[in-house]
């Protein structure tokens, strides 16, 4: 088993391939939404009903933006995931490129392949049950989301544009890892691609049975 010290704000979290923290353990988006519908229902005062229009005029206070600020966009349990499975089917690759559009989270520059490791909540996933729309303030949410698919949209086209080929790995994907091992490895293709995947296919197996 792949084991390896992840830092943290409290020290260091070790876990391996089979046990990675899911990426709700950084943040509990129902506690979190929960916390949101108090805070709006709040705000309309004691002695008011405040209106869905009313709770979509104010921007952001600057409580919510801080718990905003706390989910990192690099280094999240599922981008680890797939960092360690490539790691494991003996790649090597570059992180989190800035000079390209999107700034990708994995690069393989000779190859001129990028992967994106988007979560499902932030950068809705379609179909997922994870991409939840938080009840309150809906139209904010909802124009949020919107600009990120947008955003998400254009760094394809515009990777595209510049030769290289991009997956898109979903946060939901990372929990089978045998299956995300074919993808990667189709991704990259090649003889040596279907080699290595032959040997985690089969060590991962073999950990399945301990």
């Amino acid at each position: 088993m792949l084991q390896e010290g992840v830092p943290g704000r409290g020290g260091h979290l070790i876990f391996g391939v089979s046990d990675m923290p899911r990426w709700g353990e950084r943040m509990d988006f129902g506690d979190w939404t929960a916390a949101l519908t108090t805070a709006a229902a709040v705000s309309g005062g004691l002695g008011s009903l405040a209106s869905a229009n009313d709770l979509d005029d104010p921007p952001p206070s600057p409580e919510r933006r801080a718990l905003m600020a706390r989910i990192g966009s690099k280094d999240t349990a599922p981008e680890l995931v797939v960092r360690r499975l490539l790691h494991a089917m003996g790649y090597r690759y570059r992180l989190h490129r800035k000079h390209l559009p999107g700034t990708p989270d994995i690069c393989f520059a000779s190859r001129k392949k990028a992967i994106f490791v988007h979560g499902c909540f932030w950068h809705r996933h379609d179909g997922c049950r994870r991409a939840t729309t938080p009840s309150a303030r809906k139209s904010y949410w909802e124009e949020k989301f919107r600009r990120n698919v947008v955003r998400d949209r254009r760094n394809l086209t515009d990777l595209g544009d510049l030769g290289w080929d991009v997956l898109v790995v979903w946060e939901c994907e990372t929990a089978d890892l045998p299956a995300l091992a074919s993808r990667l490895a189709g991704f990259l293709s090649g003889s040596r691609s279907e080699a290595r995947l032959q040997r985690l296919g089969a060590r991962l197996r073999g950990e399945a049975r301990a």
